[in-house]
């Protein structure tokens, strides 16, 4: 049996994966009306403002794509595209209305652009304190660098003792975002955390477990934090090198209800590994000093014990070269992925700005990654020496 065209257009648009309708334009008043559509516009066409949205484009003659957040947290995509109706009405024009869910593709492609820049962050934040001779000296302004390549609020590390078999923690960097916002309290370096009601967190922490909490899910006991650092979220992140607690690196969150993304904590927690890294090497290089600041009166004491302290610096040396060739390989990953990823991003032709940052991006993470070869060639060399002498 023959289909009647009303039929055929409707078979047809139930063929298109996305939500699909046709619309009948009056020019003159300025009004559409939807004729017809699929089942696919069905379910997606709830939850927001369809006939205020569609009266809005048509008043201002405006059938751009444009795109729609819905209050569940969809994400729609809107286009018009022409269409001709021969059975319709000669005063009105006709046009395919379609909305599709882009939710998976949207949040795919903020979830790149945030890693982007996280790893960004954390490459100029490496390259700040590969040119200190001190971690003391370029940490605070290298995490503070990182902090604004996070969706996070403020930053702090806090660097662990045990003194007198009891836990301390000293607060090396504590940056925020904005000063309306209270510093991490004092407490937390003065006081035992077992003593403050925050021993739960200790006792994980020292045993290379991440501490993710928020104020809704904090014990009695550690409420306390929260209220006076005014933080939503809280993430805690040990700091290792080869197994032995360093210190803390911790995040807060001060925005209700944006809460971190399981995938996203590997990435915060790849950071503690550099820490370690650097913290260790700030250790070393204070033990070194030590050695340094007694060499001549222990040459003058004990000429006898010269060739021990010799080969203690050679140790120590053969530990600082070993470390910083480490550390450049594990440099090179996350630049070839800022290297990369810079050059594959197409930016229209007017965006001026837009291929300026990524031009910076690339010569600065070209440049990054010639020094660090650099670097490896150094410690080869100096390392053949070394083991030749």
């Amino acid at each position: 049996m023959d289909l009647d065209p009303w039929s055929l257009l409707k078979a047809s648009l139930e063929g298109d994966d996305s939500g699909t309708s046709i619309l009948s334009i009056d020019k003159s008043a300025k009004k559409c009306e939807i004729i017809i559509k699929n089942q696919a516009f069905l379910s997606l066409e709830s939850g927001f403002d369809l006939d205020g949205f569609l009266c809005k484009k048509i008043e201002n003659s405006d059938f751009s794509t444009e795109l729609i957040y819905k209050t569940n947290g969809t994400i729609l995509e809107t286009s018009f595209g022409k269409f001709h109706f021969p059975e319709g009405e000669k005063h009105k024009d006709y046009t395919k209305f379609c909305i599709k869910d882009i939710t998976t593709k949207q949040r795919q492609e903020e979830e790149i652009a945030w890693r982007l820049r996280f790893e960004l962050g954390v490459a100029s934040s490496i390259q700040i304190l590969i040119q200190q001779h001190s971690i003391r000296e370029g940490l605070p302004q290298a995490l503070y660098q990182l902090l604004y390549f996070t969706g996070m609020d403020s930053i702090f590390f806090l660097k662990y003792e045990s003194i007198d078999n009891k836990d301390r923690l000293q607060i090396w960097v504590n940056e925020r975002k904005t000063t309306k916002y209270p510093l991490l309290p004092q407490e937390c370096q003065n006081e035992d955390w077992y003593d403050l009601g925050l021993g739960r967190w200790i006792h994980k922490l020292k045993r290379g477990k991440t501490i993710y909490l928020t104020q809704s899910k904090a014990m009695p006991r550690e409420k306390w934090f929260f209220d006076q650092t005014k933080a939503e979220t809280l993430l805690l992140i040990p700091v290792l090198f080869e197994n032995k607690f360093l210190g803390i690196m911790g995040f807060l969150k001060y925005k209700k209800n944006s809460p971190i993304q399981q995938e996203n904590l590997l990435t915060y927690q790849t950071v503690s590994r550099w820490m370690g890294l650097f913290v260790q090497r700030d250790i070393d290089l204070a033990e070194l000093n030590r050695y340094k600041s007694t060499l001549e009166s222990l040459i003058l004491e004990r000429t006898v014990a010269l060739s021990k302290t010799k080969e203690e610096l050679e140790r120590a040396y053969r530990a600082k070269t070993e470390f910083l060739a480490h550390m450049s390989h594990e440099l090179r990953t996350p630049l070839n992925s800022i290297i990369g990823f810079s050059k594959l991003i197409q930016l229209p032709e007017s965006d001026t700005t837009g291929k300026e940052y990524l031009n910076y991006i690339y010569t600065g993470g070209t440049r990054l990654l010639s020094m660090i070869n650099e670097i490896l060639n150094l410690m080869k060399i100096e390392s053949d020496r070394l083991i030749s002498s």
